[in-house]
C-alpha cells in the first residue's frame, strides 16, 4: 500500500482583498472556520463543508488582530488587537431571541469591548445570561 501526502479538504481565501491570516480556528461544533486577517481588524467566518463565505467581522480601523479564538461550546468569538493608543478583547456574538424578547438575529455585534494594557492587570467581564 503506498502512502501519499494529505490533500486539503477546503482552501479558504480572501478574493476581494487577498488579506494575509494571523490566526484561525474552529468552532466548537466544527461547522465553521474563523480567521483574522494580518493587516486589519477583521474576522472571517467560512462554512467548512462547502467553503462558503458566511461573514465578516470588522473591528475599529488601526486595530491590528493579535488572536482570535471561538467558545467550545457557543456561538462566540473572541479576538484581541491593538493599535498604536490601545489594546483591546473584544467579545463578538450572534444574537438570539431569548423569552420572547425580539432581538435582532442572524447577526453577529460587538456586545463589549475591554481595554486591557499590556503586562498590567486583568480585566474580569461578566456577561448577562440573556445575551449569550
Amino acid at each position: 500500500m503506498e502512502s501519499s501526502e494529505p490533500e486539503p479538504l477546503q482552501k479558504l481565501r480572501d478574493l476581494v482583498t487577498g488579506s494575509h491570516w494571523r490566526k484561525c480556528c474552529f468552532s466548537g461544533d466544527g461547522e465553521f472556520v474563523c480567521a483574522g486577517s494580518m493587516k486589519q481588524h477583521s474576522i472571517y467566518i467560512w462554512e467548512r463543508a462547502s467553503g462558503t463565505l458566511f461573514k465578516i467581522l470588522h473591528g475599529q480601523k488601526g486595530e491590528t488582530l493579535l488572536d482570535v479564538v471561538w467558545h467550545p461550546l457557543r456561538p462566540i468569538v473572541v479576538s484581541v488587537s491593538n493599535s498604536i493608543t490601545k489594546e483591546q478583547i473584544s467579545i463578538w456574538a450572534q444574537t438570539q431571541v431569548v423569552n420572547e424578547i425580539a432581538l435582532p438575529t442572524f447577526s453577529l455585534d460587538l456586545l463589549l469591548i475591554c481595554r486591557i494594557p499590556l503586562f498590567s492587570s486583568f480585566a474580569v467581564v461578566v456577561m448577562s445570561s440573556l445575551v449569550v
